[in-house]
């Protein structure tokens, strides 16, 4: 059994050991290299719940859309929002604090439920709701980046982390 202990052993060796000793160091390199570009997402650590931080890389609460309606200028800002994620199903919740002309709505909460389904870093979401399109989310260090198109918000990169 061989057991790495701190750093590789760079002094410099003759003969067969020495090239013994630099072959397992670049064998070590190459599984590190090759470790670090492979697809190592196993489905079953996406599950559980992940909180809303960030609309378009703005921390909340973020403004997710600011303009004219066929009811007038409304500012929908995300308050929080929570992604649940469990074997084939998903549940997303955001708090979203809308303003009409200036004068406040009060929270809407919007619940979007479906399925999902995990390749490697890349997710891919497909709402139960028919007015709501398919999107899709990458995992990469502990952070879920979804980007999705909303029907009245128009496009959405949200950022969720546990």
């Amino acid at each position: 059994m061989t057991r790495w202990i701190g750093a590789a052993d760079m002094t410099r060796s003759s003969g067969a050991a020495g090239m013994t000793r630099l072959r397992g160091v670049l064998v070590l390199a190459g599984a590190l290299a090759l470790g670090a570009c492979e697809d190592v997402t196993d489905p079953d650590s996406v599950r559980g719940t992940w909180e809303l931080t960030a609309v378009d890389g703005d921390p909340l609460p973020a403004v997710m859309f600011d303009g004219e309606t066929q009811f007038g200028h409304l500012v929908a800002t995300a308050l929080s929002g929570s992604l649940t994620l469990e074997e084939i199903d998903y549940t997303q919740r955001m708090a979203v604090d809308l303003v009409l002309d200036g004068t406040p709505l009060g929270d809407d909460q919007v619940v979007i439920t479906g399925e999902y389904t995990v390749d490697g870093q890349l997710l891919s979401f497909e709402p139960d709701r028919t007015d709501y399109p398919d999107f899709t989310g990458t995992l990469q260090g502990g952070v879920l980046t979804t980007v999705e198109f909303d029907p009245e918000f128009g496009e959405l990169s949200l950022r969720w982390e546990r």
